[in-house]
């Protein structure tokens, strides 16, 4: 037995280990493989940064540590998350999805924080003003096991309100 903590490595462990069951999330090919990678890395290291500090100011700054928004941080990282949508736009006028016309774990990698920055945030023009970036957040955003996720997020949040009561 081992352990794996890091969100990243498990869902690219899962992948691997139960590949041929369900969607093929490293595409069917090496080539598809090394570009889901490819996608993988400019999340990690380019997106993910970018939005995960917006969602932290404009979200988490006052409720974790009793401050207001650094509205300077705010803006400093929507201009450079809004060069990295330019990026993505560009990929997408081209494929539906990051790494291709294929749904993969590139494109799953993206969906908790987007969630967070559009709805929790409310940071969705950033998605909006770019036709195919929207296109591309409705699909995986409606996948029914985001869904899912969503309804069990819901299903806690109400049980840790009535607790408070």
């Amino acid at each position: 037995m081992f352990t794996i903590t890091e969100s990243r490595a498990i869902a690219r462990y899962i992948s691997d280990k139960y590949q041929g069951q369900g969607t093929a999330l490293f595409g069917k090919t090496e080539r598809e493989k090394a570009l889901v990678n490819q996608w993988l890395e400019v999340e990690s290291q380019n997106y993910n940064p970018c939005a995960g500090k917006i969602v932290f100011e404009c979200v988490f700054a006052q409720i974790l540590q009793g401050r207001p928004t650094n509205e300077a941080v705010v803006k400093e990282q929507l201009e450079k998350l809004e060069k990295i949508l330019d990026v993505y736009e560009a990929q997408l006028t081209r494929h539906k999805y990051l790494a291709g016309d294929f749904f993969s774990l590139a494109d799953l990698a993206h969906i908790p924080v987007t969630n967070n920055l559009i709805n929790v945030a409310k940071k969705g023009e950033l998605f909006t003003s770019r036709k195919h970036l929207n296109a591309w957040w409705e699909d995986i955003s409606s996948r029914p096991s985001w869904q899912k996720v969503l309804q069990i997020i819901q299903a806690q949040q109400q049980q840790q309100q009535q607790q408070q009561k």
